[in-house]
């Protein structure tokens, strides 16, 4: 069969990652007769490619096209090892996002999540977690 015009998408934790924090091989076995047929798998995820790598370093080998991380912030091929289509909140958004919940939620502390990309040599905001302190 021609699958070529199939592309799957598949959340990491919980979907294509098992209970036991491992990919079972017969969802191994499944992703690759859909390659064979010509289909297209790819992870998208909350969380950045490195997470994924160190938790199940074969991904890079499971995928065959570019994949969603962080909650849509940027693309990762890993034929290329490039990240594309990077979006990030400008710092003023931030700002004005962190006022804003502080003002509608009464929140007092608010926890930012910072990752530092040594190839874009600056700080990117790929995550808020915000916490209610009492």
């Amino acid at each position: 069969n021609d699958l070529s015009d199939v592309l799957i998408i598949s959340d990491f934790d919980g979907t294509l990652l098992g209970s036991d924090k491992k990919i079972p091989s017969k969802n191994i076995e499944a992703i690759e007769r859909l390659k064979k047929q010509g289909g297209v798998f790819v992870v998208a995820s909350g969380r950045a490619n490195f997470v994924l790598e160190k938790n199940a370093p074969e991904i890079e080998y499971i995928v065959n096209g570019p994949c969603v991380y962080t909650n849509g912030s940027y693309f990762y091929d890993y034929q290329t090892k490039t990240r594309s289509n990077e979006k990030y909140l400008e710092e003023s958004m931030i700002e004005s996002l962190i006022y804003t919940l502080s003002e509608i939620n009464g929140i007092e502390k608010i926890y930012i999540k910072v990752y530092r990309w040594h190839e874009l040599m600056k700080h990117t905001i790929l995550s808020l977690m915000f916490f209610d302190y009492e």
